[in-house]
């Protein structure tokens, strides 16, 4: 009669089976989750689809717009989260942002949200008169399958229409008037590229070469989005500020903020 094995050798054969079997469960649970990783894709990165300009009150521009992102795997995307920079055509930082906190569940496509703020100051003044092609990078680290970390990195363009694009700001020649004043015509013209309204007050400052105002006026304004302004706004200078040399400056107040257009030069 064949003896049976000793019980400790028993129960180490019992753990070598099951090792085993754990291992090849965790091998199919790894090649499974990199398969899966493999496919989160995001939908439609490129372009403005979808995506919503606004002038905030602390002097920013901001971006909003949804990155669709598609989990055709296995496993849920759990705590997905963006950091986002936004930069010029020669490279310059512009902006940065970010998204809350998501989750993807296998097999599904999650709409993540996201907002990037551009200060107007500096280099981003131009914003304000001119389109710009800015190129934007998304990334995200998540965790997959909840143990895996995972790295993704989103190029995408963003077509930024200027609100007030091709600014100008043109005197006429100065018509003396019987009370002693000199009659400064000045034509201001502009195309609101920008897919909001330029809805405020824009304040046209008359200036001397040595940078003394010579004369002021404000007008409202309320142009829609991909619609023209173009009006001619006269002022009353005083014969003793010659306005031969020096600038004309437009400033815009509206949507809670006030922004300084780039100054005219006055021939």
């Amino acid at each position: 009669m064949r003896r049976r094995a000793p019980p400790l050798l028993r129960l180490s054969r019992l753990l070598g089976w099951l090792g085993l079997i754990v291992l090849i469960l965790l091998v199919v649970f790894v090649a499974t989750a990199v398969y899966s990783a493999t496919q989160l894709r995001p939908q439609n990165p490129n372009g403005n689809q979808g995506s919503s300009v606004t002038l905030a009150s602390n002097g920013s521009v901001r971006l909003s717009f949804g990155l669709n992102l598609t989990n055709s795997g296995y496993y849920s995307v759990d705590a997905l989260s963006l950091a986002i920079q936004v930069r010029y055509p020669n490279g310059t930082l512009a902006g940065l942002g970010g998204s809350p906190s998501v989750a993807i569940p296998p097999g599904s496509t999650g709409r993540v949200p996201v907002s990037v703020w551009i200060p107007l100051q500096g280099e981003s003044e131009a914003l304000l008169t001119q389109d710009q092609q800015m190129t934007t990078r998304i990334w995200a680290n998540v965790t997959y399958a909840t143990l895996f970390g995972l790295h993704l990195s989103i190029p995408t363009n963003y077509s930024w229409g200027a609100p007030f694009a091709q600014f100008n700001a043109t005197p006429g020649a100065p018509t003396p008037q019987p009370n002693g004043t000199a009659l400064v015509p000045v034509s201001v013209s502009f195309q609101n590229h920008a897919s909001f309204p330029d809805t405020g007050s824009l304040r046209v400052d008359v200036k001397s070469a040595s940078g003394v105002t010579c004369s002021s006026s404000s007008v409202g304004i309320d142009v829609p989005s991909h619609e023209s302004f173009d009006r001619q706004i006269n002022f009353f200078a005083q014969p003793s500020c010659n306005p031969s040399g020096g600038q004309i400056v437009a400033t815009y107040t509206g949507n809670g903020l006030t922004v300084s257009l780039p100054p005219e030069a006055i021939p």
